[in-house]
């Protein structure tokens, strides 16, 4: 997933979670709301198209069923066990 994360084409010429981050939201990966990652989430599947319509219904609705999907991820005990043992 980090390799994908690091190389997936996020816009015309935007390439890597980092640069999208700074490209959209002008800050780092690290520090991307769940908002911003869920909105760089969401146009993934036609970057280029999503580039210039970052406003449209359709991306709009993609964002919040992601961000629904997220905070439901994160209230899950069982999940929050998983992703620290991946940590350590």
């Amino acid at each position: 997933m980090e390799v994908y994360l690091n190389v997936i084409e996020f816009g015309d010429g935007i390439y890597g979670i980092e640069e999208a981050s700074h490209y959209y939201f002008n800050t780092s990966a690290k520090k991307l709301t769940s908002y911003q990652a869920s909105l760089l989430a969401a146009i993934l599947p036609n970057p280029r198209y999503y580039q210039e319509h970052l406003h449209t219904y359709l991306l709009q609705k993609r964002k919040n069923a992601i961000s629904s999907v997220i905070s439901r991820v994160r209230g899950n005990k069982e999940t929050r066990v998983f992703v620290k043992s991946l940590k350590e």
